[in-house]
């Protein structure tokens, strides 16, 4: 039996604040009692390597071809999979979204409910919308690229199994695009999808893509495509797997919003029946460029694709980002450096932004000798477990299906479902024994374990890296990083003088000369003055500092100020009693790095997004 990998709730506080060998004591016991979810010992079924070498010398005609290049072709790249449980196949769709970088890529059947938490089914580079339903089955989701700017549509019913969005684009009436899922036993789903359709806003000017899985069967027993110009409904029902007057109600649907169906050959394929049941509708067909089936059985369902024409939008480029390279750093070789600096009074300086220019240059320049900037690309998140084996077993599963599916030979397809079989039990195995040997190894390091148990998928904070588009005045979409940061620039400027305006007229009850009289009714003067600093107290906030706080726009990095305490607390001392003698204060202190987290609401709209404030930390 394979464990389920639900994240295990856990006390943080409790665990954290015991001693190591009581952390390491209450962990190994939940290890043993079950607590945890990789308490059972697990196996490998035992590998038949006769039989594996006969797969082997099975496929020694069948190749696959690379069809990750469909997905280089310019456009926006769609691509729809039933995937029959998402949380059982993250890793695997992690590895084919790594590979063939789709824009929008969504899921129906993903069989998720609130008890599975976002991290657990993360994909990296990607933000996802989620409808969940049970464990049992429907739910559908929609990751979308960072790259792409997106607005989710709320306009849509609730009731039947939907997400849509809007696209936006330079240049470009917003794109609508959706999932749908019909269960099999839904009979009205057309009726709905048609109100909504109906009543949504501004669709008569928008190109249109739904893809999803209808469960209705577009192939008649015959293999003949439903949809084909000229053909004829035979009277005889049990030419068709879907009832014939749910498939006219579906067809009707397509003809009367005038939409075209993409895909025309088998998405579901068994060793009975081959149906066509994911679907591409769209209104603008000529605004596609490909479309079709792709040959990788991650589900019982194929992957169906598409492409859009497009010309800027780039995907899979390498992201960099600029760290402090601390591969030589030590405090020791550090307070060395920053002691051979010879920083002036800055108290005798008579201007307190040159005095903190030249603190900052000073300092900045041992930083820069001793941790220099350096560039990095930041990688997928490639699992540790999910390693060549697994790779191995995917890549026979994937041939002894394109086998089966040119052949129809019952051996082949035994072959197949054995390799797939496999191929998911070695999967589990492999990441259930990670997590228990992490999290043995770890138990006395709660940082460590605690970032194993949110990979598990243990709640926590994840941030949305997806860019930023906005509105102006005028409702004109703004793209440019520039230009949206002027937006947020004037709304938050402005945003507390509109929430004043908002208010009723204050009575004139307190003024200036009834808040004088009453502050010198309690013998309080008139008088406010800041005394200077001693280095004493300046020494101990600076050993205090949070060296994992973010840096303001001075980009100095708490670890470096903590550090050389000593030696930087005369300097401070005499620029913070400069700036209180001179009743002035560093221009760079006024100025906040802001950071807009998304919110909820219309993603346009900057009133849906909580700004964050970065300081400097001195």
């Amino acid at each position: 039996m394979v464990p389920n990998l639900q994240a295990p709730i856990l006390d943080q506080s409790n665990v954290s604040a015991a001693p190591a060998d009581v952390r390491a004591l209450a962990v190994d016991e939940q290890l043993e009692t079950g607590t945890f979810p990789f308490h059972e010992e697990i196996e490998l079924p035992p590998v038949d390597e006769q039989n594996f070498q006969f797969q082997e010398e099975h496929l020694q005609n069948v190749s696959l071809s690379d069809e990750s290049q469909i997905f280089k072709k310019k456009g926006l790249h769609f691509v729809h999979l039933n995937c029959n449980s998402l949380l059982n196949k993250i890793d695997e769709i992690r590895d084919f979204v790594t590979n063939f970088k789709p824009h929008v890529i969504c899921f129906s059947e993903t069989k998720l409910d609130s008890t599975v938490t976002n991290s657990e089914v993360l994909i990296d580079g990607y933000s996802n919308i989620r409808r969940d339903r049970n464990r049992h089955g429907g739910g559908v989701a929609i990751y979308i690229s960072n790259l792409i700017h997106y607005n989710e549509r709320t306009d849509f019913s609730n009731d039947f199994e939907n997400i849509f969005i809007d696209i936006l684009l330079p240049k470009t009436t917003p794109i609508l695009f959706g999932v749908v899922y019909r269960p099999p036993s839904k009979s009205n789903f057309d009726e709905l999808l048609t109100s909504c359709l109906l009543n949504s806003k501004g669709l008569d000017n928008q190109e249109v893509y739904i893809l999803g899985d209808t469960n209705y069967n577009l192939l008649d027993r015959k293999g003949k495509y439903i949809l084909k110009k000229g053909y004829r409904f035979s009277n005889d029902e049990s030419n068709f797997t879907t009832p014939l007057y749910l498939t006219k109600k579906y067809v009707e649907l397509v003809r009367t919003f005038g939409l075209t169906q993409l895909i025309e050959e088998p998405t579901r394929t068994t060793d009975k029946t081959s149906s066509l049941l994911d679907h591409i509708l769209v209104n603008t067909p000529s605004k596609v460029s490909q479309s079709g089936v792709l040959n990788k059985c991650l589900s019982d369902h194929d992957i169906i694709y598409m492409t859009r024409k497009h010309q800027n939008i780039k995907i899979g480029q390498h992201n960099t980002i600029k760290i402090r390279s601390m591969k030589n750093y030590t405090k020791e070789l550090f307070i060395q450096k920053l002691g051979e600096v010879q920083f002036p009074d800055y108290s005798t300086f008579e201007n307190v932004n040159a005095a903190y220019a030249d603190l900052v240059s000073k300092f900045m320049s041992v930083i820069d000798n001793i941790a220099p900037l350096k560039q990095i690309r930041l990688k997928t998140n490639t699992k540790p477990w999910f390693d060549g084996e697994i790779l191995e077993r995917i890549r026979v599963r994937d041939k002894l299906r394109k086998k089966y599916k040119k052949s129809g030979l019952q051996i082949d397809f035994d072959l197949f479902k054995d390799a797939q079989k496999t191929a998911k039990q070695i999967t589990k195995v492999k990441k259930s024994d990670y997590f228990k040997d992490q999290l043995r190894a770890n138990t006395a390091k709660p940082s460590k374990l605690w970032k194993v148990l949110k990979s598990i998928g243990l709640p926590s904070k994840l941030g949305n890296t997806a860019k930023v588009c906005l509105k102006n005045e005028n409702n004109a979409l703004l793209f440019e990083p520039k230009e949206t940061c002027n937006v947020f620039k004037n709304f938050y400027e402005n945003l507390a003088q509109s929430l004043v305006d908002k208010l009723p007229p204050a009575p004139n009850k307190f003024n200036l000369d009834t808040t004088k009289a009453y502050y010198e009714s309690l013998n309080i003067l008139n008088i406010f003055r800041l005394q200077e600093v001693d280095q004493a107290s300046i020494l101990k906030m600076l050993q205090h500092t949070n060296e994992n706080k973010a840096p303001g726009i001075d980009k100095l990095p708490g670890i470096f100020i903590k550090d050389g305490a000593n030696l930087l607390a005369a300097p401070i001392t005499s620029l913070i009693n400069l700036s209180i003698s001179t009743s002035s204060f560093p221009d760079s202190f006024k100025i906040a790095k802001l950071l807009a987290l998304f919110k909820k609401g219309c993603k346009t709209d900057p009133k849906n997004y909580r700004p964050i404030s970065l300081l400097p930390l001195l």
